[in-house]
């Protein structure tokens, strides 16, 4: 029986980060979840040396660097193939606040209207000051920004708002909403389109 939470890693020849990321998901308070690895065609090992480690995750190989959109897309449709309730897509190089999961699906379970949230994202090197805070689109210049870019927490908002735009960083979504809207774009191999 799956569990609730498909936690997507996507690896490419970064075998320290990625473990790392992974040591970090299993010091959580929230249990009820499978990390999924998606090895993005690695030429040093790292995938099967992070399988080796930690036997637990479920690793999903690629003979191919397929960018962020693929990579991520490969462990997205094994969560929905395999019927867990949501998915979070977190960068490989990310620690994680023991409760941060729990505070998601409290979030998501209580407000079933919503398809997808991110939590607040801070810099690694100085974990006081906040890298995304909700991003934004302006239409008028035809850019796109984040909230709270290099300020302290006392400096922004704290209420939840309605965003945008989700960063892939950390992108947590309903399946259920995967399945109406299709997976992420493969013309977005990573930040930007590729122009044919």
């Amino acid at each position: 029986m799956s569990k609730t939470v498909a936690v997507i890693l996507v690896n490419w020849n970064s075998f320290s980060f990625t473990n790392d990321c992974i040591h970090s998901l299993k010091e959580m308070s929230f249990s009820d979840y499978d990390i999924i690895v998606t090895d993005n065609g690695s030429q040093d090992g790292s995938g099967k040396q992070l399988k080796e480690i930690h036997p637990d995750i479920i690793l999903i190989e690629s003979n191919q660097n397929l960018g962020f959109t693929g990579g991520n897309n490969l462990g997205l449709k094994y969560a929905i193939q395999n019927n867990y309730t949501y998915s979070i897509l977190l960068n490989n190089d990310t620690f994680v606040e023991k409760d941060f999961l729990s505070i998601l699906i409290n979030y998501m379970d209580a407000h079933p209207q919503v398809g997808a949230i991110q939590p607040k994202i801070y810099f690694n090197h100085d974990r006081k000051i906040i890298w995304n805070a909700g991003s934004y689109y302006n239409k008028f210049w035809g850019y796109t920004y984040s909230k709270g870019y290099l300020r302290k927490e006392k400096q922004i908002d704290n209420t939840v708002k309605e965003v945008d735009w989700i960063t892939g960083c950390a992108f947590f979504v309903r399946n259920k909403v995967l399945q109406q809207t299709g997976l992420l774009s493969n013309n977005l191999f990573i930040y930007s389109q590729i122009i044919p």
